[in-house]
């Protein structure tokens, strides 16, 4: 009997394309003993991209649901670089059915998925509502001078010895306690106010803020991000001398570079480069060269070389 996985992921119009190639990794990475109950915060996927997705169904098994979520989204603030759906994200354990108990997964949509999550679902939560993973642009200057803000603002602390700031691209749910803490409803109360200039990523900002003492951390391979390659592989004594004790090793961030569980596309997307400017963004551009403005999925016609997922 297989173990069903729910998964959520987030996608607009823009992201379609993505998601459905998200998709198609997630598949093609499951183990014989998985099968996927797949879930999409829908904010004006194509009909094309959906359409794609369904004919998945000849050759894996899964299920996939969409929520229309217009009416969630419309109540966030704008922002010229993060989609209004982000959001949305957050009224995940409220939006599945009663019948998806325990943990819940979400992720972005600009994703690929190289090994069966399994294990992820297993992860020690330590009693917490939610796991992600540390994130380690808080390396780079400006963006560790943001962050000391932030945490200035709220009157919190992300480095030394509290827990480090997370990356929201990635999150496990604990259904029930996330639910009873209604971290929800304060992430939403916030961002409906005035948000002052430290906020500067807003949802991922925000959730570092509310839930400070509510988050357990995820090895950092479930949600590693090409555009900061020399992050994970050069000049940790120097870039995280003030991460403190519960940011990864130099170690950690060297292996899960060079072995991803989940690659995160999480800056300018690889499929508008004439070739990978990244490392692990030739898995990706090699999937049929995707151009932006395409309206429907090319998904079926992406080349996937095992071992490669």
């Amino acid at each position: 009997m297989k173990r069903e996985l729910p998964i959520v992921l987030a996608a607009d119009k823009n992201f379609s394309v993505a998601l459905g190639l998200a998709i198609l990794s997630l598949l093609k990475s499951a183990a014989p003993t998985t099968k996927y109950d797949i879930y999409v915060l829908d904010d004006g996927v194509t009909d094309g991209v959906k359409a794609d997705i369904e004919k998945l169904k000849q050759e894996y098994d899964f299920s996939i649901s969409y929520f229309d979520v217009a009416e969630i989204v419309n109540m966030m603030p704008k922002s010229a670089r993060f989609p209004k759906v982000a959001f949305a994200r957050f009224y995940i354990p409220e939006l599945l059915p009663e019948k998806v108990t325990g943990r819940i997964l979400y992720t972005d949509a600009d994703m690929l998925f190289k090994e069966d999550l399994t294990p992820l679902f297993d992860t020690e939560m330590h009693g917490k509502a939610l796991a992600a993973c540390p994130d380690v642009n808080i390396a780079v200057l400006p963006r560790r001078n943001d962050v000391h803000q932030l945490g200035k603002r709220y009157g919190v602390s992300f480095y030394g010895d509290n827990p480090p700031y997370f990356n929201s691209g990635v999150l496990l749910f604990e259904r029930k306690k996330w639910q009873t803490s209604d971290y929800a409803q304060k992430i939403i109360q916030m961002a409906q106010q005035e948000l002052p200039p430290e906020v500067r990523l807003f949802d991922q900002d925000l959730l570092n803020v509310v839930c400070r003492n509510e988050i357990t951390s995820l090895p950092v391979r479930y949600g590693v991000i090409p555009c900061f390659e020399q992050n994970y592989t050069q000049g940790y004594s120097k870039k995280f001398k003030e991460a403190g004790a519960f940011f990864p090793t130099e170690r950690e961030l060297i292996d899960s570079f060079k072995n991803p569980a989940i690659i995160h596309y999480a800056c300018a997307k690889p499929i508008v480069y004439d070739r990978p400017k990244y490392g692990n963004e030739d898995i990706f551009s090699t999937c049929g060269r995707i151009l932006p403005g395409v309206t429907a999925s090319r998904i079926s016609q992406c080349k996937w070389s095992k071992p490669s997922l």
